[in-house]
């Protein structure tokens, strides 16, 4: 089973647990499952404007096509991740499986757009807001 949309990851036992009751009351047995975690989708915002032309010249493994897509596409290798990154700041990762390791990819994007001068106002490195979808 595929479960999507919850907002935490500590949530995916409950929701499981839940959805194995209602599929009991139809007569439907079910060994306890084991739980694991595919892919973590979290956005967040940088609070800074983000020059995205400047930022595909200096950054590598990405990708940037605004006449396509108005998002830099950013593969990032370790950990590895992948970012939409939109010059309101504002990104999308995905392709994670960990909370930790979702900290320390956004850690090492904020400390690379900063040593990459392509921002309008410097980030502070050790605060973000994420939102999971």
């Amino acid at each position: 089973m595929v479960v999507t949309g919850l907002e935490f990851v500590q949530n995916a036992e409950k929701a499981v647990s839940k959805l194995l009751k209602k599929i009991k009351k139809f007569g439907i047995r079910s060994s306890d499952p084991e739980i694991t975690i595919q892919n973590i989708v979290a956005n967040g915002d940088l609070h800074t404007l983000i020059n995205l032309n400047k930022a595909v010249l200096l950054m590598e493994y990405v990708m940037y096509e605004p006449e396509v897509f108005p998002g830099l596409i950013y593969n990032m290798k370790d950990p590895r991740a992948v970012f939409l990154l939109f010059s309101t700041g504002k990104f999308v990762c995905t392709g994670i499986k960990k909370e930790e390791i979702l900290e320390r990819a956004i850690l090492k994007l904020k400390r690379e757009i900063n040593n990459m001068d392509v921002t309008s106002e410097k980030i502070i490195e050790d605060e973000f807001e994420l939102t999971f979808l």
